[in-house]
């Protein structure tokens, strides 16, 4: 039986990343100087698994990102360094510096210990920093898009945003959701009901429901519901969409659910934050329905940032089309929108490229 929320012995005594741990991977101690320790910083720390780096003794370096497998990760590092090691006419060898949470370097090998913590239905993976209710700015629940049925895709990494986010003093969970009851919202609700207020009795100061696809519009679906809507602080949706496989009903479909999801969330003190892309497949009507949502949030006194972004420079092109619907894995993006985000999470304030 869940504790009363705020009960002081519900309060989180979990394991956690000691400040110590974290200081240790966050201090870059390779050769390079100032411009590596910036890498190490925005091109690693900052960027999802399965992720690497490799060095050379002079400063030259590659890093990679996104890739399904460590070794593929770790064959990209290492070759993009050798690349630019050729491209200098230099003639030291690249080795690894890190992979995912371990430092390999000569010398400063060190790895993150590996914790195990769930909260309900949400679970805490070892690619993050976990610092804990008392230390943590807030938790993020990041949940991922929909793969189709019995199709798992919660083992796929969460967007290099959510990395920022950790980086910028939050935990992240993850809801790993059953990929054979994936399309029933209901189901998918009420495990969210069940297990948000958990993050509270755990004594988090903020909660922030995050997703991609299907995972942002559940996100809104929990908000609308209403039960436990007054938990949440925040909400970052990006790309949201609910229609499944089929392009053909979010066409026919998708414009009129999510004015009813729009209209459903009722006036409150959190914050949303919603993000949808040009060219996006699944949110044919993505620049409408971000003018909808701008102006029903704001009708109803809900902070709010809106974006939607159709720059050729974000939206990837790949086999001849853009994909709109991945588009948040732009590395542009990224950079372009996640200090303003994280800041309008945290403050409800809305600057630079969030404030247009």
């Amino acid at each position: 039986m869940a504790l009363p929320i705020g009960t002081a012995a519900a309060q989180y005594r979990g394991p956690v990343h000691s400040a110590e741990d974290v200081a240790r991977f966050r201090q870059y101690r390779g050769p390079g100087g100032t411009e590596a320790a910036n890498a190490w910083r925005d091109s690693f720390l900052g960027n999802r698994f399965n992720r690497a780096v490799a060095m050379t003794e002079k400063g030259h370096r590659g890093t990679s990102w996104g890739y399904g497998t460590e070794q593929g990760a770790v064959d990209a590092a290492m070759r993009v360094c050798s690349d630019r090691v050729k491209q200098t006419n230099a003639s030291d060898a690249c080795k690894l510096y890190a992979v995912n949470n371990r430092i390999v370097w000569p010398g400063q090998e060190f790895e993150l210990p590996a914790l195990g913590i769930g909260f309900g239905a949400f679970t805490f993976r070892n690619q993050y920093f976990f610092q804990g209710p008392d230390r943590a700015k807030g938790v993020m629940v990041w949940q991922h898009g929909y793969g189709g049925r019995c199709n798992q895709s919660s083992a796929s990494s969460a967007w290099s945003i959510v990395a920022r986010f950790n980086l910028a003093g939050w935990d992240v969970v993850h809801f790993d959701r059953d990929a054979c009851y994936d399309g029933d919202l209901a189901w998918v609700q009420s495990r969210l009901v069940a297990s948000v207020p958990k993050l509270r009795e755990a004594g988090y100061k903020k909660i922030v429901l995050a997703g991609q696809s299907r995972g942002a519009w559940q996100s809104y679906e929990f908000m609308a519901k209403g039960q436990f809507a007054d938990l949440v602080d925040g909400v970052l949706g990006i790309s949201a969409a609910r229609h499944g496989e089929s392009t053909q009903q979010a066409n026919l479909r998708a414009p009129d659910d999510w004015r009813i999801v729009m209209k459903g969330i009722r006036p409150g003190t959190f914050v949303i934050a919603n993000v949808f892309f040009g060219w996006d497949d699944y949110v044919p009507q993505a620049e409408q329905q971000s003018a909808f949502a701008r102006e029903e949030l704001s009708a109803k006194g809900i902070k709010n940032v809106i974006i939607y972004e159709a720059g050729e420079d974000v939206v990837p092109l790949s086999g001849g089309r853009r994909n709109g619907h991945g588009a948040a894995s732009s590395t542009i993006f990224t950079n372009r929108y996640s200090t303003c985000l994280i800041r309008f999470i945290e403050t409800g304030e809305k600057v630079d490229a969030c404030s247009k």
